[in-house]
C-alpha cells in the first residue's frame, strides 16, 4: 500500500518524518509490496538530482492513501492545501480506475482541533495525536491493505511509546521565528536602564518608546494567535505589562517634575512609590522577554500550567488548581501508585519558568518518604532570586510551597543527618527572606511569614553557625 504524507513547515515536516519512520513499525508489512519507500515524505524520499516536482507528481499518481500533517503554521500554508487537493484527486482517480474501495485521506493534527480546519482540509477524516485516535487511523489503513496485517495491534502497542516521545519532542516554533527581531524591540534604554539612572529625565521619550514597542508587537497578533502555544500566553502578558508600564509613566512622570541627583551614587532621588510602580513593570517585561527567547521555556505540565497562569486571583489558583492536584498526589502516595509523570519531567518541573510546574514539584516532594533536601534548598534559593529580580513584584505562592516542602523535609527523622549539613545555610536564607519580605511589605495574608516563623526554630535545633 502506497501512502503519501503531506507537510508544510518545519514542525509539520518533523511530524511527517515521525510517521514515516513509525507507521511501518505500527503496521508490519506496510510498504513491502515491492515499494520500500512507503510511506513517502518528499523531503526524505526524493533521490538526489531528481526533479522535485516530477518526483512528487509520480508519487501522487501512485498513492493509495494520504496523510496530511497539520500543525499551526501549516494551517497558514497555501502549499499544503495545494498538495492535499492534488493528493485527493489522485486517490479518487485511482479508486475509480481500479474499482477499489480502500484508501482515503486523513489529516493528522498536532496542536490543532478538527473544527479549526478550513477548505479542502476540512473534508478529510481527522486524527488527533493521541493513542486511541492514532490506533483507529492504523486500523483504517490495515482495512485498506490488500493482505491486511494480522499482528498490527500488538505491534502498535509495543512501538507507541517511542513514537509518542518523538512527537512530544516537537516543540512550538521559537518566539524569534514568530516575531523576527523580537530581541531588538527591547534594546532601548527604556527597558534596560533603571529609572533612577535616567539622568536625562526625558520621560516623554521613554514613554513614547514603550508605546512604539506595543504598536510594533501588535502587528504580530495574528501570527501569535495562530500559533496558540504557551508563547501566546507569554506574549499576551508582555503586551499587558507594557501597557501598564506606559500608563504608570504617563500618570507619574509626564509632568513638570525634576528629581534631584544623589551626591553619593549619582542616581536620581526618586520616590519609592514612583520607582516601585515603574521599575516592577520594567523588570517583569525584561523577565517575559527572556522567557519568550529561552529555548527551554515550555511548560512541563502544558495545559495545567497555562491554565494556572491565566487565573487572576489567589483563591481561584488554590481552589481550582492547587488543592485538586495536591489531593491527587496524596491519593497516589496512599495507594502506592506512580504519578503520570516521568522522573525527568519531575526534575524539569523543579527548574521550570512556570509557577504551577514548580508548585507541582514541591507538592510531590512534600509527599515523598525521602525528599531531596539539597534540591529543595536550591529551589528555595531560586524562588528568592525570582523575588529579588523584580523587587518582590511577583507571586509568593511558589515560595510558600517551596518553604512548606523543605520544612516538612527537616521534620523527617530519616533525613536529619543530611538536614544537619544544610541547616546553617537554610537558616541564613530564611533570615534574609524575612528581611526582604519586611522591607517590601509583602505577604499581606501572612502565609509566608507563618511558614518562616515555624521553620526558623527547626533549623536552630541543629548545631553549627550560619555561614
Amino acid at each position: 500500500m502506497n501512502i503519501f504524507i503531506c507537510w508544510s513547515g518545519t514542525r509539520s515536516l518533523q511530524l511527517a518524518q515521525a510517521l514515516r519512520e513509525h507507521l511501518p513499525n505500527f503496521i508490519p508489512g506496510l510498504g513491502e509490496d515491492g515499494d520500500s519507500q512507503s510511506p513517502f515524505v518528499s523531503d526524505k524520499d526524493i533521490p538526489k538530482g531528481a526533479r522535485w516536482f516530477d518526483s512528487v507528481e509520480q508519487r501522487l499518481d501512485r498513492a493509495d492513501a494520504g496523510i496530511v500533517c497539520v500543525t499551526r503554521e501549516a494551517l497558514q500554508s497555501g502549499w499544503i492545501h495545494f498538495e492535499a487537493g492534488a493528493l485527493a484527486r489522485a486517490v479518487r482517480k485511482k479508486k475509480k480506475l481500479e474499482r477499489w474501495e480502500g484508501g482515503t485521506l486523513y489529516t493528522y493534527l498536532l496542536g490543532v482541533e478538527p473544527e479549526e480546519l478550513r477548505g479542502p482540509l476540512a473534508e478529510f477524516q481527522s486524527t488527533r495525536f493521541e493513542h486511541e485516535a492514532t490506533k483507529k487511523l492504523c486500523a483504517a489503513i490495515v482495512t485498506s491493505m490488500k493482505n491486511g496485517a494480522p499482528e498490527w495491534e500488538r505491534a502498535f502497542d509495543k512501538h507507541w511509546a517511542a513514537f509518542e516521545d518523538e512527537v512530544k519532542g516537537i516543540g512550538p516554533l521559537p518566539a524569534d521565528k514568530l516575531i523576527p527581531g523580537l530581541e531588538e524591540f527591547f534594546r532601548r534604554k527604556t527597558f534596560n536602564e533603571p529609572l533612577e539612572e535616567c539622568t536625562s529625565q526625558n520621560w516623554i521619550e521613554r514613554f513614547t518608546g514603550v508605546r512604539e514597542t506595543i504598536a510594533g508587537l501588535r502587528r504580530y497578533d495574528p501570527v501569535m494567535k495562530a500559533d496558540n502555544s504557551y508563547l501566546l500566553d507569554l506574549y499576551n502578558e508582555l503586551i499587558a505589562q507594557l501597557d501598564v508600564y506606559a500608563m504608570n509613566m504617563g500618570a507619574l512622570l509626564l509632568k513638570e517634575e525634576r528629581f534631584n541627583v544623589g551626591p553619593e551614587d549619582g542616581k536620581l532621588v526618586v520616590g519609592d512609590g514612583i520607582k516601585r510602580a515603574c521599575e516592577t513593570r520594567r523588570a517583569r517585561i525584561r523577565q517575559l522577554v527572556t522567557h519568550l527567547l529561552a529555548p527551554n521555556c515550555a511548560p512541563v505540565l502544558e495545559q495545567a500550567s497555562r491554565r494556572y497562569a491565566k487565573m487572576t486571583t489567589f483563591d481561584a489558583k488554590k481552589t481550582i488548581m492547587i488543592h485538586p492536584v495536591e489531593r491527587q498526589i496524596q491519593r497516589a502516595r496512599d495507594r502506592r501508585k506512580r504519578l503520570n509523570v516521568t522522573e525527568k519531567q519531575l526534575n524539569d518541573c523543579a527548574v521550570s519558568l512556570w509557577e504551577f510546574d514548580r508548585i507541582f514539584f514541591y507538592l510531590v516532594q512534600e509527599n515523598l518518604a525521602e525528599p531531596n533536601v539539597v534540591q529543595l534548598f536550591q529551589c528555595l534559593e531560586q524562588e528568592f532570586e525570582k523575588l529579588r529580580a523584580v523587587d518582590g513584584g511577583t507571586s509568593l505562592i511558589p515560595l510558600h510551597y517551596s518553604l512548606r516542602a523543605l520544612k516538612k523535609a527537616f521534620r523527617k527523622s530519616s533525613v536529619r543527618e543530611l538536614c544537619a549539613g544544610s541547616a546553617p545555610k537554610v537558616r541564613l536564607l530564611i533570615e534574609r527572606l524575612e528581611k526582604f519580605i519586611e522591607k517590601y511589605k509583602l505577604d499581606e495574608g501572612g502565609q509566608v511569614r507563618d511558614q518562616l516563623e515555624e521553620f526558623l526554630p527547626l533549623v536552630k535545633d541543629f548545631d553549627g553557625p550560619a555561614v
